[in-house]
């Protein structure tokens, strides 16, 4: 047992220092350019030749290297921090003193469009998605291409950082906010997203300025809250804003002080994903949307997903108890909830009032094949079922009559089992979606 346990914790870290060393490179996941945007398939453009007809197909195009792999096995909390601001304002810096991360960083234009990098905290045990984004204002961006980077930064980040080196709310900092502004209808609105804190960075202040720069920035921020719904602050971030002022990075309090309440700022933001599998497909998700101009409601995407995919498995998790191969060399893959990835169990068979007989559902073929003759197929699987009994309760020449009656009940039993686990199968995966029209049918 002491062995058993020191190998699994063995290969636990090995695991996290195989999934930090995957990290250490951010990928880039989008671009803007011609007004729109451009969505990405493994830090590339995805090539003409290569069609999609809506926002779905493209979200199921895209992919991001190993960064896919790692979300879609992290089973904990993910916390998604983002860095926007002016270019050359510190924002890729910022990030990566604050995380350990390695983005790019420079006295020019460093950041083209969106780049993604992955951290881990011992202290939370949380994973930290970092998502870097260009500059606003730049002479390369247009005012609606700024416009749609700020609508997928509100979207998903739980905390967005937006960097200001000037002292003042100037024309600049106004014209951003606007920029903000214009995007708070193009994605309907939705309980999951847009639920993050707008955090203000004032950047280079001596400790003699930082009352006065607090009270100025509240004094004209506060007003564009109370005035009416229609602001980003309140659509875009729930109303939630926080103003904070920085040191001079050339002096320790800004690494002492400055950072530190940054990452207590962090650790203390309430809203964060359940799984990085959740994250993971709404990232998608909505620069898929962001991409072809689709401006419906993410959660009518999220079923039209989920009922696809069920569509597509449903015949093979009838037949075999498990999801469709996408190639002949597969494993089987388990029937899974699409968000958490637990998989939906085997229960054991009860044959008779007490006798329990456990064997492996997944996998196990219980529709013949359309290639061979149906009589053949039926006799074949029968007798691969069958097995399944005798190797519990042997076949006798005593006990004939009693041991077919039981094989009839075991078969039933079976089936009936098949039958649960895939109407298991398709609750876990339509719960949030109960009423909804497209999952009844």
């Amino acid at each position: 047992m002491v062995s058993d346990a020191a190998d699994y914790n063995t290969k636990m870290r090995i695991g996290m220092w195989i999934r930090k060393l995957l990290c250490l490179v951010p990928i880039q996941i989008a671009r803007a350019e011609n007004n729109g945007m451009v969505a990405l398939k493994d830090g590339l453009q995805i090539p003409s030749h290569v069609s999609y007809v809506d926002s779905i197909s493209l979200a199921n195009l895209m992919r991001f290297g190993f960064y896919d792999v790692v979300l879609n096995s992290w089973r904990g909390k993910i916390r998604v921090i983002s860095s926007m601001g002016k270019q050359s304002s510190g924002k890729s810096y910022l990030l990566n003193h604050l995380s350990g991360s390695h983005l790019d960083v420079s006295g020019g234009r460093c950041t083209d469009g969106v780049w993604m990098t992955i951290t881990t905290s011992e202290g939370d045990g949380c994973l930290y998605v970092l998502l870097d984004f260009e500059g606003l204002g730049s002479f390369e961006r247009s005012e609606q291409e700024d416009m749609l980077l700020s609508v997928l930064n509100a979207a998903l980040s739980n905390l967005t950082i937006f960097n200001k080196k000037d002292f003042h709310l100037d024309k600049d900092t106004e014209s951003a906010f606007s920029c903000f502004h214009s995007g708070i209808n193009l994605l309907e609105q939705d309980k999951k997203l847009f639920k993050g804190l707008f955090y203000i960075a004032i950047k280079d202040v001596d400790e003699s300025d930082v009352l006065d720069l607090i009270q100025e920035f509240h004094e004209k921020i506060s007003p564009i809250c109370s005035k009416s719904q229609e602001n980003f602050i309140l659509k875009m971030y729930d109303g939630k804003f926080e103003i904070a002022v920085m040191a001079p990075y050339n002096r320790a309090e800004y690494y002492h002080e400055s950072l530190r309440e940054l990452a207590q700022t962090v650790y203390e933001t309430d809203s964060c994903y359940d799984n990085g599998s959740i994250f993971l497909k709404d990232l998608k998700l909505i620069i898929a949307q962001i991409a072809v101009k689709d401006w419906s409601s993410v959660d009518s995407k999220r079923v039209a997903i989920i009922v696809d995919i069920v569509r597509r498995n449903l015949m093979c998790a009838i037949n075999m108890g498990c999801l469709s191969p996408t190639n002949s060399d597969e494993e089987v893959q388990e029937l899974v909830s699409l968000d958490t990835q637990v998989e939906v169990p085997d229960m054991p068979l009860v044959v008779g009032e007490s006798m329990l007989i456990n064997f492996r559902d997944s996998g196990l073929t219980l529709v013949p094949s359309k290639e061979s003759s149906t009589s053949s197929s039926i006799r074949d699987l029968l007798a691969q079922i069958r097995l399944k009994l005798e190797a519990v309760v042997p076949r006798k020449g005593s006990n004939i009559d009693s041991w077919h009656s039981m094989l009839e009940r075991f078969l039933s039993a079976v089936a009936e089992r098949r039958l649960n686990r895939v109407q298991r199968w398709i609750s876990s995966n339509t719960m949030d979606f109960c009423g909804n029209d497209e999952v009844e049918s």
